[in-house]
């Protein structure tokens, strides 16, 4: 009696939900299949995929990921920064005042290249303040690392005093900047530091370094050119004074001072006995109509036309050709001469436009050739200009949230693949 009440009791069959008759029937009894189901897996179960970015985790995401940033940034722009005051200058780089060509074309190209040059030297110092010189110069003028290594400044825009001159370099390309109109030269200079005080003083001292280098330029220029008037003088003197030695040697070679008159000389000469020749020759025909060949005075005439025919005869050789394989005619005599004569000219006309260039040369270096002209001044900062506190925490949360937007969509576009 007591096995047919233990049969009859009823079995609970929905403690396990979603699970077929034929698991059942298989498993031979209910209990079999508890028994058995740790052991077995059960099949056709349905898994839901596991992600962090549900509706929950979203909102966790944007609060670590942009509200929390943002949160930071407030707090360090309100609290923590430092304030930095901005002094700012501008200057341009001038040449002296020069005379220009009264052509249209040379005053236009005159004009081209004086712009050029000022550009190229408002170039020069912009390069300058950035520079490692100008750096050397203002830490031991301003002892720049100790401004802007002080413990009022925050940590974060605080420079590390004990930083090597490659960081400090680039530290203060944050802190200067120098840019340069390309059409009218004009450098501005912008400067800033944790107080109102290290901001003008700093934009003094950039000032004057940058004139001391200016003139530096300028006097560089005018020692070049006096050394170029003064080398330039030295060879024009050496070669008056080669010419010189020159002519000198050869009126000892020849016997000649001045072959051109000489020559004059000597061609009158010549032309006088010529003549005289022709005056015997007529007397000597004369005489021997009359006279027969032995007649005293038709030797003397005979004696005398060949003796002067014989002078000239000797004159005429001596003009124009060689003796004893020596080249001393009048004639070579005189085209050295005068190839000498137009050396020294020339040398004496060059020696004098040199010297005059070495004494315009010597008129300009006594002026400046270069000015630097500042005119905005550098003037103490009134306010703050940096950081711009709520801008700078807008652009923290914007970025914030642009990043957080772009890895949201990159999960649930991960997320629709896998399902």
């Amino acid at each position: 009696m007591s096995q047919q009440v233990e049969t009859e009791t009823p079995t609970r069959v929905d403690v396990l939900p979603n699970v077929s008759a034929g698991a059942v029937a298989r498993a031979g009894s209910p209990r079999a299949l508890v028994a058995g189901r740790a052991a077995e897996p059960l099949v056709g179960r349905s898994r839901r995929p596991l992600t962090l970015f549900g509706p929950a985790g979203l909102i966790v995401s944007f609060i670590l990921m942009v509200l929390l940033p943002t949160a930071v940034a407030a707090y360090y722009y309100a609290f923590v920064a430092s304030d930095i005051f901005v002094s700012e200058a501008k200057f341009a780089v001038r040449g002296a005042s020069e005379k220009l060509p009264t052509t249209a074309a040379g005053a236009s190209m005159a004009g081209n290249l004086t712009m050029m040059n000022s550009n190229q030297d408002a170039y020069i110092v912009a390069n300058y303040i950035q520079s490692g010189p100008m750096l050397d110069r203002l830490e031991k003028d301003e002892r720049l690392r100790s401004l802007f290594a002080r413990e009022s400044v925050d940590w974060l825009s605080r420079l590390n005093a004990d930083a090597p001159a490659e960081r400090l370099r680039k530290y203060w390309s944050r802190m200067a900047s120098a840019s340069v109109d390309s059409i009218s030269g004009v450098v501005s200079l912008e400067v800033r530091a944790f107080t109102p005080e290290d901001a003008l003083n700093l934009s003094r001292s950039i000032l004057k370094a940058s004139e001391e280098l200016v003139n530096d330029i300028s006097r560089r220029k005018r020692e070049d050119a006096v050394r170029f008037a003064n080398e330039e003088l030295a060879r024009a003197e050496a070669r008056v004074k080669a010419a010189a030695t020159s002519m000198q040697r050869f009126r000892n070679e020849t016997g000649f001072l001045d072959p051109v008159k000489s020559a004059e000389a000597v061609s009158k000469l010549l032309g006088l006995l010529r003549a005289e020749k022709i005056e015997l020759s007529n007397e000597l025909t004369t005489a021997r109509f009359s006279l027969s060949a032995n007649a005293p005075s038709v030797q003397v005439l005979s004696a005398r036309l060949a003796a002067l025919t014989t002078q000239i005869q000797d004159i005429e050789r001596e003009l124009t050709t060689q003796a004893d394989g020596e080249d001393k005619t009048a004639s070579k005599a005189l085209a050295v001469y005068e190839g000498l004569m137009l050396e020294r000219e020339f040398s004496e006309k060059f020696y004098t436009t040199v010297m005059a260039l070495a004494e315009g040369a010597r008129v300009e270096a006594d002026r400046q050739q270069l000015y630097l002209v500042t005119f905005v001044q550098p003037a103490l900062a009134q306010m703050a200009l940096f950081p711009r506190r709520g801008a700078d925490v807008v652009v923290v949360f914007a970025c914030a949230l642009a990043v957080w937007s772009v890895l949201s969509l990159l999960v649930a576009a991960v997320r629709d693949h896998d399902t």
